[in-house]
């Protein structure tokens, strides 16, 4: 489509893509024709982005296949860290902690605690809680030895499921107030010196040798988030953690990151994984009433 013709100062000027205009104080200014190039609507443009429309007025992009790069752990590009509790802490050293006697069961070497900071969330945003922690003893020697522990993960994410409001229906009759639930999920490794001359692991619950961290349990109430610090447990065993091995810790570090994101409600697909399928299935019911 062509440009249009500019009539100025009794002169005529055809099909001007752009205009040159001086600015007060020095320089100029370029105004462009948006209205013969621009044809992408906020659909098409990347969630957040701003763009001119073909009138010339500022759009926001809603479109959900762009935004930048996936992001780790959380993917979506629009996703950002709303809030982040942290700590490095030597359990003697630095909290004065007494570490327990060696033991084959689990003895607590430091309780979990809630942290001061609390987060008041906006519930246009879908949310997201991912808790990291790392655990490892400190030794007085750091000679290979069977039974020895290397280090302690544990992950835990939390999903807030929002179902909107009227989403659930039925004989038309619709649930009023949003639907907010939590669905988690823990991961543990544990990484040993299994012999003089291997590695070895454990994972899931049956991973709670050496020392380990505990009570990840950070949650939120109505608006409100909290974080916790987690606590801090040792496990003896013959094979995992033995008793000469236990003798030689001198202190536990304890390394913890609660992580909040927040992505915006505005996409073909609202929140994570299981908020996600959590739509869809409601879908298919009030639908055909087939599983898809």
């Amino acid at each position: 489509m062509a440009y249009s013709d500019i009539s100025l100062l009794g002169a005529t000027y055809p099909t001007v893509p752009s205009i040159l205009l001086p600015k007060s104080g020095g320089g100029n200014v370029q105004f462009y024709d948006v209205s013969q190039e621009t044809t992408a609507a906020e659909s098409d443009v990347a969630s957040g982005k701003k763009f001119f429309k073909a009138d010339g007025s500022v759009g926001t992009g809603t479109a959900s296949g762009g935004g930048g790069s996936i992001k780790e752990i959380v993917i979506r590009p629009d996703a950002e860290l709303a809030k982040l509790w942290s700590g490095d802490d030597l359990l003697v050293e630095d909290l004065q902690r007494t570490l327990p006697a060696y033991s084959t069961t689990a003895k607590s070497a430091l309780s979990s605690a809630s942290l001061a900071t609390t987060y008041t969330m906006d519930w246009s945003y879908d949310w997201l809680c991912v808790e990291k922690c790392l655990v490892y003893p400190i030794y007085t020697t750091q000679e290979w030895a069977i039974a020895k522990p290397v280090y302690h993960i544990t992950i835990k994410i939390q999903e807030i499921i929002n179902v909107p409001a009227g989403t659930i229906t039925c004989d038309g009759k619709s649930l009023s107030g949003d639907l907010k639930s939590t669905m988690s999920g823990t991961y543990y490794l544990y990484v040993y010196r299994q012999t003089n001359a291997a590695l070895s692991t454990l994972t899931g619950s049956g991973a709670t040798y050496g020392a380990y961290a505990t009570g990840l349990s950070s949650s939120y109430s109505y608006d409100t988030f909290t974080a916790k610090a987690p606590g801090v447990s040792m496990r003896g065993s013959g094979s995992y953690f033995s008793s000469s091995v236990w003798s030689t810790v001198t202190d536990v570090r304890r390394q913890y990151r609660v992580e909040l994101y927040r992505a915006p409600r505005n996409l073909s697909y609202d929140g994570w994984i299981f908020n996600q399928t959590a739509l869809h299935i409601i879908n298919d019911a009030q639908g055909t009433g087939t599983l898809t």
